[in-house]
């Protein structure tokens, strides 16, 4: 069975989580035909297990206390900004709300040793010309009440946001389909790349395009028919994370809070995300005994309230992470691309992986911005582990 279609240019994407979704979506925005179909057996990127549904969502481009390689932090800005006019597109296009959240976010000190560390990030933020306001003791209680009183300081940063990245994927899925793009509910097993168009194969039926972008997240490399040169460096990193409520279903916190034991999320809805473990442990599914006791132990050292909430939900997800810690985007040859090994930046990042993939489509070349992140910076040591 052959799935092909006659157009130009039609784009398969490979990864149903955010950054391939969001892809689809730029490309079919503009005018191309898509088709969005998922990596390996089980149809992983949109679902339970991914980093993109496993996502607190956040925003924050500002909260790291140590320096951050400057191309990742232009990267991370640029796409920040965009997210604003990204979300309102994508309600507009597809009817669904995101709940972006631009109360910003606080970096709280839970003790007299990491309100230095903080006075030396706010200094090194403040160079950067990063808009930020210091916290006292005083002002952390009346700004949120429920902190622990060992929050002695916190950096507040105003355009560091949230949102439902969980919406976000039904929002992109939609908006993909309003735009004449189809989201396969296939499984991609290979690829076949020696030919003039690549092809996606799966049991019984095969996908032939102008163009092929590989953005399966965590399982990209797993992917069969990539030559062994090609497949981007990235390994799994579960992450663990639990929600709660109120029994009154009142709201804890107001912001987003960052501290050294973890970040606490709240959601319209009332909840409270507590994040979040990071466990070098392959693809071993499940959350663990282990992984619930440190994130509750950690949120109610932030919010001593929390240990009088409900536990509403548990999950866990793998993110894709990278030798040196920032994404792998750009062409493999002309009619390949990787967008993948956006770590916990996937959802911050989405919309500007998706403007430079589009622009390389489309226009035939990576903007300037996005060059420090293509897959050819890890060729050598590629062929050296050989």
């Amino acid at each position: 069975m052959s799935l092909s279609r006659s157009t130009t240019p039609h784009v398969a994407v490979l990864g149903g989580g955010i950054v391939g979704l969001s892809i689809a979506w730029s490309l079919a925005a503009r005018g191309c035909r898509v088709d969005v179909v998922d990596v390996g057996r089980h149809a992983r990127q949109g679902g339970r297990d991914s980093a993109s549904w496993a996502s607190a969502g956040l925003l924050a481009a500002n909260v790291n206390d140590e320096p951050v390689d400057d191309a990742m932090r232009r990267m991370c800005l640029r796409s920040r900004d965009a997210w604003p006019a990204f979300a309102q597109h994508l309600e507009a296009t597809s009817g669904v709300p995101v709940e972006l959240r631009r109360e910003g976010t606080l970096v709280a000190a839970l003790s007299p040793a990491e309100v230095t560390r903080l006075e030396q990030a706010y200094a090194r933020h403040d160079a950067l010309g990063t808009p930020q306001s210091w916290l006292t003791r005083d002002d952390v209680a009346r700004c949120e009440p429920a902190l622990a009183h060992s929050a002695l300081a916190a950096r507040y940063l105003p355009d560091d946001h949230q949102v439902d990245p969980r919406a976000v994927l039904v929002a992109l899925r939609d908006a993909i389909r309003m735009r004449g793009g189809v989201i396969r509910t296939l499984q991609a097993d290979s690829v076949l790349l020696d030919r003039e168009r690549p092809c996606m194969r799966g049991d019984g039926w095969y996908l032939e395009a102008d163009y092929l972008v590989l953005s399966g997240g965590a399982w990209t490399q797993e992917l069969a028919g990539v030559p062994e040169a090609w497949r981007p460096p990235v390994r799994p990193v579960k992450g663990q994370m639990l929600a709660v409520e109120m029994a009154d279903g009142g709201s804890l916190l107001q912001h987003v809070v960052f501290t050294s034991r973890g970040y606490l999320v709240p959601r319209a809805s009332g909840r409270v995300l507590v994040g979040a473990t990071s466990e070098e442990c392959g693809f071993t599914p499940g959350v663990t005994a282990g992984g619930m006791a440190s994130l509750l132990d950690a949120a109610r050292g932030i919010v001593p309230a929390i240990g009088g909430a409900r536990v509403v939900e548990t999950w866990f997800g793998f993110r894709p992470a990278t030798a040196d810690g920032l994404p792998i985007i750009g062409w493999r040859d002309e009619r390949v691309l990787t967008a993948t090994g956006h770590f916990r930046n996937g959802i911050l990042l989405a919309p500007a992986t998706a403007e430079a993939i589009a622009e390389a489509i489309l226009e035939g070349d990576l903007p300037d911005w996005v060059r420090p992140f293509t897959p050819e910076r890890f060729d050598s040591a590629l062929l050296a582990a050989r």
